[in-house]
């Protein structure tokens, strides 16, 4: 980035500032069923969140879901998860997932393979206001992972949990449809307000 000189920089280019705050680590050593970053991270010091997937592996040839609630509740399970997701793959074909009543969110554009751990799942998971009591929760993610035939594939895709618009979401739960995940670090940050 260049800059004029006496200019500037803007707050997210600035050493030691910047609106993305690092809230938590869990790295995976052991195999685990699920990832979930504690609610006592969402506070109203920060409005928008961001969890980083780098270098996940997986027990089982599967699908990565997520499921959403409020402070100390049980996992919403009704059908009221929708999304879309779209799919590049590297042998020049497209996946698609939707849903307008699903039990939970579909991440990522296919099943999410296991053959080597040189193959890996990195991605950004976007939750926009989740604490708001006023509007539906929304999220949207992108990254890299590699099928269950180690084709790369990206992703874009976003999703809205279509009820309890008055509960301020705090629990957000990744896991697989069947498996565990085996490696790699989930990160959460916390854009300020």
């Amino acid at each position: 980035l260049a800059m004029n000189s006496g200019a500037t920089a803007p707050e997210w280019v600035t050493a030691g500032g910047g609106c993305w705050e690092k809230l938590d680590t869990i790295t995976i050593s052991s195999t685990t069923s699920q990832i979930e970053h504690e609610e006592a991270n969402f506070t109203s010091t920060h409005r928008d969140y961001k969890i980083m997937l780098s270098n996940i592996l997986v027990t089982t040839d599967s699908a990565m879901r997520m499921r959403v609630a409020g402070d100390g509740a049980a996992l919403l399970s009704g059908a009221e998860y929708r999304y879309a997701v779209t799919g590049y793959k590297s042998t020049n074909t497209i996946n698609a997932q939707s849903n307008q009543g699903d039990t939970s969110f579909f991440m990522g554009g296919t099943n999410t393979g296991t053959s080597s751990a040189v193959f890996t799942t990195s991605f950004e998971i976007n939750l926009f206001h989740p604490l708001s009591t006023d509007s539906y929760l929304t999220f949207s993610s992108f990254g890299i992972q590699n099928d269950d035939n180690d084709y790369t594939m990206t992703h874009v895709g976003a999703g809205t949990h279509t009820t309890a618009q008055a509960t301020a979401m705090k629990r957000f739960v990744l896991y697989m449809t069947s498996g565990d995940f085996s490696g790699g670090t989930s990160t959460l940050y916390g854009r300020t307000v």
